[in-house]
């Protein structure tokens, strides 16, 4: 009498690993994607609270900053190593205007604006 012997075919198995690869690509895109919504969320933080420090400048000389160093560093949280994210600079339009750029230092760039209004600005 012959047994029929268990065990997993070469197409199970193939099927299987390919399952497994299908989920593993998936997953490292969402990682990829949520990751970049977390990096944004950060460099928002940072440029609203460049934004409240650079209030609070203008509430003491009557001038906006022209230049990210006249904002006090205890007044602006700033990343331990600025190159390994972001690069955050501060550009001063006029004597009564002025924007934030945050750039990502990284390849897939991209620049976040933050206007004296609070508003937040994406630009890919």
């Amino acid at each position: 009498m012959n047994t029929p012997k268990r065990g997993l075919t070469l197409i199970e198995l193939l099927i299987a690993v390919v399952v497994i690869g299908v989920l593993a690509v998936v997953s490292a895109v969402n990682y990829t994607h949520t990751a970049a919504q977390a990096r944004d969320r950060e460099a928002a933080s940072y440029l609203q609270a460049l934004r409240q420090a650079a209030l609070a400048y203008h509430e003491t000389w009557n001038a906006y900053p022209t230049l990210l160093a006249q904002v006090p560093a205890v007044m602006v949280p700033r990343p331990a190593d600025q190159t390994s994210r972001w690069i955050y600079g501060f550009t001063l339009s006029d004597t009564t205007q002025w924007t934030t750029p945050a750039a990502q230092s990284k390849t897939n760039t991209r620049r976040l604006e933050i206007a004296q209004d609070g508003t937040i600005t994406i630009i890919p």
